[in-house]
């Protein structure tokens, strides 16, 4: 009776275990690696995700913290447990978006990555419906979550993401260049890049922010003596919690990832009233947009701090206006 009861507390303990584990996103056991396809639409990367039982769409961002789910699809939550909260983020409005922080929901990606116990923010704003602009349901965007355990690789010419148990289940990784990656307290990627404008600027910090459709964002504010951009002119930029994100697009010299060079990209500066809410205390100079990595298959490796790339089919792709609008961020919620 008694290793009969013990066996049964060894058991419920372990079983215990595992489900808190589930919390985050894990791979199943025995699983050494997980690709999913995806859809590039507009420069963004639309994931297939299974959400409480239901099949949704979500675009995959590495610039933000939570999981986001569009207030339009909030049935499929449990709203017994919803606790109302404050968003702050890019955006020339003062005003606050309002939300919910919404605990205990599945995701579901692919047949072996998953969480049980995963926590959301609905937006309660009917204006964040994307079929408009991307001509599919958008049924929300998944952050930081998706990258924080597992080495991921994003192959932008094959539409395919791969992650992975360990960085050693990576095939010709040796292929690969490697930069340093700083992850920060709210789990964001950052490394840094060269770009010519007139002069050099080196070893500048930047997000690295899959969520972002543009090639290269530059905060004005951060950069010294920054030169006027070539065949500039006003546009709007994207969406954020607080409004419209609007800027200056135009053309500068070149930028370098190392030893890759790309010729007279197209960057955009968004307007200070725009990112009012943005924490640049760390010394971050702007963002590294889908325009400029969808050149490369990436890794992002954040338990180990490296940022991992290599030339693809597109590299030598002549750089384009982005029009879609849809950069979506913020900064922190209240």
């Amino acid at each position: 009776m008694k290793i009969r009861l013990l066996l049964s507390i060894i058991f419920v303990f372990t079983f215990l275990q595992i489900h808190a584990q589930k919390k985050e996103l894990s791979l199943s056991e025995n699983v050494n690696k997980e690709t999913i396809s995806f859809q590039f639409i507009k420069n963004l990367v639309v994931v297939p995700i299974t959400f409480n039982g239901h099949q949704m769409n979500f675009i995959v961002d590495s610039g933000l913290k939570e999981t986001i789910l569009f207030s339009q699809y909030d049935k499929t939550i449990n709203k017994n447990n919803l606790r109302q909260i404050n968003l702050k983020g890019l955006g020339k409005d003062n005003a606050d978006t309002k939300g919910f922080f919404s605990s205990k929901n599945q995701i579901v990606l692919g047949q072996n990555y998953s969480s049980n116990n995963m926590d959301i923010i609905v937006i309660q704003d009917e204006n964040f419906n994307l079929f408009s602009r991307l001509g599919i349901d958008v049924h929300g965007i998944i952050g930081s979550e998706f990258f924080k355990n597992y080495p991921i690789q994003v192959d932008y010419a094959k539409r395919k993401i791969t992650i992975y148990k360990s960085i050693l289940e990576v095939k010709k990784l040796k292929k690969f260049q490697s930069n340093p990656l700083e992850i920060s307290p709210e789990i964001k990627p950052f490394t840094t890049v060269d770009f010519t404008h007139q002069t050099t600027y080196t070893n500048q910090k930047m997000l690295i922010d899959i969520g972002n459709s543009d090639g290269l964002w530059l905060f004005e504010n951060q950069i010294e003596n920054l030169a006027p951009l070539q065949h500039v002119f006003s546009d709007e930029l994207g969406k954020g919690f607080n409004g419209s994100i609007n800027g200056k697009r135009g053309v500068i010299d070149a930028v370098n990832l190392d030893k890759y060079k790309l010729n007279q990209p197209l960057i955009a500066i968004p307007d200070i009233e725009s990112i009012q809410y943005l924490n640049l205390k760390n010394n971050r100079k702007g963002s590294i947009g889908n325009e400029i990595l969808r050149r490369f298959t990436i890794i992002l490796d954040y338990k180990n701090q490296l940022f991992y790339y290599k030339p693809n089919r597109n590299f030598k792709d002549a750089f384009h206006y982005n029009r879609s609008g849809l950069t979506i961020i913020h900064d922190q919620f209240e």
